[in-house]
Parts: C-alpha cells; structure tokens; sequence
C-alpha cells in the first residue's frame, strides 16, 4: 500500500499496522481516521487492533496452556496501560522498529494490548464482521463463537 501511495498509484488506503505508521514515518500520508482516537466511533474504540489466533484442536486439547498464555498476555496489557507515555512510546519503537519522533505520531492510535472483552467482540462482530458480510467474504450462517473463544480469557 505504500509504495503504490508513494507513486501516486492510488490517493489512499483503509489499512492496519503497520502500513499506516511506514506511511506517516515515509511522509507519504497522514491517519485520517483512526478507530482507538474516536475517528470512527466510540463502539469502533473497543475493537482490539492485536488479536491473538490458534489452532482450534491445539487450543481445545490444551486450555491450561492457552490461559496461561492468555492471562500473560493480559497481564502486560494492564502493566502497558499503567506505565508513563515516555516508557509506552519506548517499548511500541523497540516493537516497531521505528525511532521516537515516528512513535509519537501515531501513538494515539496504536495500542499492541491483545484483550478482548465481550463488548469488544460485539464490536468487531457488527463493525467489522458487518463488512465482510455485506462483500460476501463470510456467510451468514458464520457466528462468533465460531471466530472467537473468551472462555481462555482470564477472569478480571
């Protein structure tokens, strides 16, 4: 998407991470909308940008190992969303590879948390999986239990 931003090929692109930071870092582009700053929406804020995927049959034959990863996960959340700006911004260049000045212009719109709530699926389910309906790229008959599991999520 960027290269084909960069040669004028096209005058915009709906994307996720990371091609929209490497085109506000290649001063190719600005983030119009961004769903975490409310550009969409506050139920389009709810929806994780990080998801975490498994194999179903791994998953189901070995839960202990899939909440153990998932209250990890859900643990440096918590630890990410409670530490200084200064020290987010630090850790999201060390994960983006990007120096400081690039991380600041897009870390209103970045968060790499992986947790998902219930609100937060029927946010993607309306939102995102709405989409992929109307396009035919999913059917109807598709639900989320079918997408998502938050049984493995930790209690809160």
């Amino acid at each position: 998407m960027v290269p084909a931003l960069t040669t004028g090929q096209i005058d915009g692109f709906l994307h996720s991470e990371p091609a929209t930071s490497l085109a506000v870092k290649g001063g190719v582009g600005y983030i119009l909308m961004a769903s975490r700053r409310g550009d969409m929406g506050d139920k389009a804020r709810l929806v994780p940008m990080s998801f975490v995927t498994a194999n179903r049959e791994w998953a189901t034959k070995n839960p202990d190992s899939v909440k153990r990863f998932m209250t990890a996960l859900n643990e440096a959340g918590r630890a990410y969303k409670a530490m200084p700006k200064a020290k987010a911004m630090a850790l999201l260049g060390e994960w983006t590879r990007l120096d400081e000045e690039s991380v600041g212009r897009f870390s209103d719109w970045l968060d790499p948390r992986a947790d998902m709530t219930s609100d937060a699926l029927h946010a993607w389910w309306e939102l995102i999986a709405g989409v992929m309906r109307e396009r035919g790229e999913i059917t109807d008959t598709l639900t989320p239990a079918d997408v998502f599991n938050l049984s493995y999520q930790p209690s809160r």
